[in-house]
């Protein structure tokens, strides 16, 4: 199989396309910046130019494809979520969509026999389109929310979705905050939580859904092969946690315990839409996936922190802390 994947340099995405070649797929990727995509994905060697902004994506980049992955766009997740900060969160989602939908759907008006096994567009979305769900279980069912990142979230799928039919499979996987080691949120509270200082925000109540990107890149991939998946898919692991719990595994991971609480009115006090990212949560149950038969590799929060920081490697590291925090060291 032959595929397009844009935003192929990304944490997932580059998680993904390493996945996908492993198994024998062909990758062509669409990227602002070659340079930069060849070094970071040095066993892919189609590469093309596109500015998502600016142009549709090149026409040659298709040929002979058989479906596309759309990964590319600003992330979301991003400190000081300014009202310019969000108009080009939007614009990156919906322009960018709306251009690789308009190429693909042109080339197919125009019957061209390179783009005729070309069947399936799954495009990333994220599980803040349900806005602030409190305590309730979110399906792929359940109502957009009525937040700014709720919007977004709609009007990038929206792009995506008005395109689903039976000559054209679309989905879209809304995905819950993604685990690794290397991206994504955990690099950067880790060193916090190992120094014993992580803290609970706010009340500590909402909720955290969350997925391993080994099962959110084996879930892309299952998406594909299994053709009676379209529409919405709720891309994250089964067991969502409260802020509380995230905080809490975290530090008895690394041998503390969690005393530290950040009141809600310090944390609406960060200039722009952070805060909302913080102090409201998302209760989301991946339904379609698990009627499907999808097996989660990493189903537990406590599980999948473990597979990233092994305990082994944990407990060698605070040891090594000890003794040099131990030792006499010259005052001069």
């Amino acid at each position: 199989m032959k595929l397009v994947i844009s935003g192929a340099t990304g944490f997932i995405g580059k998680h993904l396309t390493n996945r996908l070649v492993s198994k024998g797929y062909k990758i062509v990727v669409l990227t602002r910046d070659v340079e930069k995509a060849h070094q970071r994905l040095p066993n892919i060697k189609d590469i093309y130019k596109w500015d998502s902004m600016r142009e549709l994506p090149p026409e040659q980049a298709f040929k002979n494809v058989d479906a596309v992955i759309h990964l590319a766009g600003e992330p979301i997740m991003t400190p000081f979520l300014s009202k310019i900060k969000m108009k080009k969160i939007m614009d990156s989602r919906t322009i960018g969509t709306h251009k690789l939908m308009a190429q693909i759907l042109k080339l197919k008006k125009l019957r061209r026999p390179e783009v005729k096994n070309l069947k399936t567009v799954i495009s990333a979305s994220a599980v803040g389109y349900y806005g602030n769900g409190g305590d309730k279980i979110l399906t792929e069912n359940s109502p957009v929310g009525r937040d700014e990142i709720a919007e977004v979230c709609q009007s990038w799928e929206n792009e995506i979705l008005v395109h689903n039919s039976t000559d054209l499979r679309c989905v879209v996987m809304r995905s819950g905050i993604v685990l690794g080691n290397d991206g994504g949120i955990l690099p950067k509270i880790i060193p916090i939580f190992r120094l014993g200082i992580g803290a609970i925000l706010g009340d500590g109540k909402q909720s955290i859904s969350w997925i391993h990107y080994k099962d959110i890149t084996a879930m892309y991939e299952n998406v594909l092969t299994e053709k009676t998946i379209n529409g919405v898919i709720n891309a994250c692991a089964p067991n969502a946690i409260s802020n509380s719990q995230f905080s809490n595994e975290l530090s008895q991971h690394f041998g503390h315990k969690c005393y530290l609480k950040i009141p809600a009115w310090a944390i609406k006090a960060i200039p722009g839409k952070i805060s909302d990212l913080l102090l409201t949560g998302q209760k989301v149950y991946p339904q379609k996936m698990v009627e499907s038969g999808f097996r989660f590799q990493y189903p537990y929060f406590a599980q999948s922190v473990n597979s990233l920081y092994p305990q082994k490697k944990v407990q060698q590291r605070k040891k090594m802390t000890e003794k040099i925090l131990k030792k006499d060291w010259p005052l001069f």
